[in-house]
């Protein structure tokens, strides 16, 4: 039996069921390098090397988003960039 003075550490384990809140959602980027590199390309859930979102090099301050469509506590993103 628990006393009301005790506390008991409450543990939670989230590791195992982290979901991809922008998998194919709307997306944007500032310029696309080629055609087929548009923004949408890093939320489509393919992570091969060859299907990647990719800015002009030519062009200052890149930027890419995606909107989540819905208010979200973030604790974890995962950024991945691509092999040269």
């Amino acid at each position: 039996m628990i006393q009301n003075s005790q506390s008991i550490p409450a543990t939670f384990h989230l590791a195992d069921s982290i979901t991809n809140l922008a998998l194919e959602k709307p997306t944007n980027q500032s310029t696309a390098y080629l055609t087929e590199w548009h923004s949408g390309k890093a939320v489509d859930g393919d992570v091969s090397s060859h299907r990647c979102a990719h800015t002009s090099i030519d062009k200052p301050d890149p930027w890419w988003y995606v909107d989540l469509e819905r208010r979200a506590c973030i604790t974890y993103i995962n950024i991945t960039n691509r092999d040269k």
